[in-house]
């Protein structure tokens, strides 16, 4: 890849209450990447104190941190559906 993407992690309802940004694999930037190289990465979201109880979604997804823009997520039939993907759910109490 000639762009190095970030991800993101959000834990968000009407505003952000958790997030954290990062190379998506292991401090790993995308531009060095080379093919078939794969790998998983771990992030560390600190949710703000003031977050009141309730239940938050936990997203992701990768941008281009010149442009701000995100990158698309497909459907099994290659088609866009979205740019971001919500992994879990979590409980504030």
């Amino acid at each position: 890849m000639d762009i190095r993407y970030r991800a993101f992690v959000h834990v968000e309802s009407d505003r952000i209450w958790g997030q954290h940004d990062d190379d998506p694999v292991c401090r790993v930037r995308t531009d060095e990447w080379r093919p078939p190289q794969s790998g998983a990465g771990q992030f560390r979201v600190a949710l703000d104190p003031a977050t009141p109880p309730g239940t938050y979604p936990v997203t992701v997804g990768i941008y281009d941190p010149e442009s701000g823009e995100r990158l698309a997520i497909d459907d099994a039939q290659g088609r866009p559906v979205n740019s971001v993907l919500e992994l879990a759910t979590i409980a504030v109490e």
